[in-house]
Order: structure tokens, then C-alpha cells, then sequence
């Protein structure tokens, strides 16, 4: 298990061999001395199975300059976490401009970096960054044998554009070998979307995710066994925020499979969503958790294959 965390401003690594009982080599990845350092995202990537020690990491993070202006930065392990590269800022983001409602005064994240890993080269690991600014959500790529993050002609998410609210993108897959990242956001104030990154390059058309209520955001996307989506979000319901799930399919559409969960009297905010397989013979799990305002409570939701418990 690999985990990536803020404290104090810095960025921390460490990782547990024994599923979280125990954990080793904590050591802050980020350079240090600014304590503006936030919102880390973290991949693994075991691009080769036959080879031992084939899993390498990436971690991206953002770095406040001021309230509308960041730097994304970047480290990548090649040995399961026991090194890392030296920091470095993203190509073309060492000043990302937010919009007012991305930012600090409009109550914005910033630009929320997250970085997922496909395979073109079944010898090396390809990553896909995601991250938003004033104009919508923008990518960066790498191109194997390269780990260095390459810049696309038009490096807009298409159906992001021109939009100055979108915010907190989303990337999963589920098996590391497969050749496509899922993308799921929001733009605030009006719809949940999705869309995939496939590894020719290309980007699906965006589809719309939810389906009932009102201010639906901050999303959290992870893919089941067989690549199919399973998306959750937190949305307004005419009294307070509520957590929203809805499963898809591989191809990019969403089933009627949907759900709500509520707690009367307070805000369920910031969902995140896994799928692990749980073994015979249900073996289909899906984790959910989130937070709750203003108890400053972390709620859990399991899906079990056989029913939510």
C-alpha cells in the first residue's frame, strides 16, 4: 500500500507492506521551506508482472503561489517507493491561473492535480495528469520509453473548455496493464460529467453523470473488474448535501444503477469511491467514504455484491 499526505504544508510518502498494520519509509517528497504544498495524487504502475520490482510510482501535487496562481509539481519513483527523483514543476505549470470560483476567495480548491497510469508499451508505464484552470481542465501526458510529462497540441480536455467553475477531477482504472484513464468532474453548479482517455491519445465525448437534485460536485470515480465505472458524488437535495452513486459501463455510458444516502441535519461532503475484489464467492466490493458537516465525522458505505450494508 502506497499513501501520499499533506502536513504542514509539505508533502509525505510512506508505504505498508502488511495492508496498513505497520508503515515504513515516511520521508517528505516536496523540497520544502514554503509550506504551501497541497492536494497530492498518487498512482502505481506494475508495467512489467515477470520482472520484480517493476512498480513505479508517480506523485503530483500543487504549490500556492497566491490566491489565483499555482505551480504543479511532480515525482516519480522507479523502486517501489525507496527513492525518489528530485521535485520538479510540471512543463507549463509553473503558473496556472484559477478563476474566481476555483480560488481561495470563491471558496475553490485550486487546481486539484491527479495523475492515473495506463499502458501503451507493455515495457513501460504511461501517466496521464489532469488539472483545472480558468479555462476548464488541461492534461499532460508521457510517452514511453519517456517519463517526462509531454504537452498536447490542445491540451484542454475537449467539453472543458471555456469553463472557469470546473473543478476536483477524478482518474481511475482498474487493472494497471489497460490501455485508458477514466476522467469523472463537475462544473460546480450544474452537472457531474465523464469521459475517458484512451492510449492513442484521444478523448471520448463527455457524457452526463447525474441524474436528480441540484449542486452536484466533487465527484470520486474508481473502476470495477470489468472496467466498469462506478462514480459518486455529493449533491444538494432541497435540505442538505447527500452522497449520490451511480455505476456505469466500460464504453463510457452509466447504467440505472443509482443511489442516495442521507443523514438528516447535516452535510455528507467529499466522497470517495474504490472497488477491491473480495474473493469467492461474492467477490465484488465497493468502499465509499466521505464527510460529514458539521459533526467532523468520516462516514463508510460497503457494497458487498449481495446487497449495501
Amino acid at each position: 500500500m502506497h499513501e501520499v499526505f499533506v502536513s504542514e504544508g509539505e508533502i509525505y510518502y510512506r508505504r505498508s507492506y502488511d495492508n496498513g498494520i505497520s508503515w515504513e519509509i515516511t520521508k517528505r517528497i516536496s523540497l520544502g521551506g514554503n509550506g504551501s504544498n497541497n492536494h497530492p495524487s498518487i498512482v502505481a504502475n506494475i508495467y512489467n508482472p515477470n520482472e520484480a520490482y517493476s512498480e513505479m510510482l508517480r506523485i503530483v501535487w500543487q504549490r500556492k503561489l497566491d490566491d489565483y496562481h499555482y505551480e504543479i509539481w511532480d515525482s516519480y519513483s522507479t523502486d517501489i517507493g525507496t527513492s525518489w527523483t528530485m521535485p520538479a514543476i510540471v512543463p507549463g505549470c509553473s503558473n496556472v491561473t484559477v478563476s474566481y470560483y476555483q480560488s481561495n476567495p470563491g471558496s475553490g480548491p485550486g487546481p486539484t492535480p491527479v495523475v492515473g497510469s495506463y499502458i501503451v508499451n507493455p515495457n513501460y508505464p504511461s501517466f496521464l495528469l489532469v488539472f483545472a484552470d480558468e479555462e476548464g481542465l488541461r492534461y499532460r501526458f508521457t510517452n514511453p520509453p519517456y517519463f517526462n510529462w509531454s504537452i498536447p497540441l490542445n491540451d484542454i480536455v475537449p467539453g472543458s473548455d471555456a469553463s472557469s467553475v470546473t473543478w476536483f477531477p477524478s482518474v481511475a482504472n482498474y487493472n494497471t496493464q489497460g490501455s485508458n484513464v477514466n476522467l469523472i468532474y463537475d462544473d460546480r453548479f450544474s452537472h457531474v460529467y465523464s469521459q475517458i482517455y484512451n492510449s492513442n491519445g484521444t478523448w471520448t465525448n463527455r457524457v452526463v453523470v447525474d441524474w436528480v437534485g441540484s449542486y452536484n460536485r466533487t465527484s470520486s470515480i474508481a473502476l470495477d473488474y470489468s472496467n466498469n465505472t462506478l462514480g459518486v458524488w455529493s449533491g444538494w437535495n432541497g435540505n442538505n448535501y447527500i452522497i449520490r452513486f451511480r455505476n456505469g459501463y466500460s464504453n463510457g455510458t452509466w447504467s440505472h444503477w443509482c443511489k442516495e444516502w442521507s443523514i438528516s441535519g447535516v452535510n455528507s461532503l467529499g466522497p470517495a469511491i474504490t472497488y477491491y475484489n473480495k474473493g469467492v464467492p461474492y467477490p465484488y466490493g465497493i468502499d465509499i467514504l466521505w464527510y460529514i458537516s458539521p459533526r467532523n465525522e468520516i462516514r463508510q458505505k460497503k457494497y458487498y455484491g449481495t446487497g449495501d450494508t
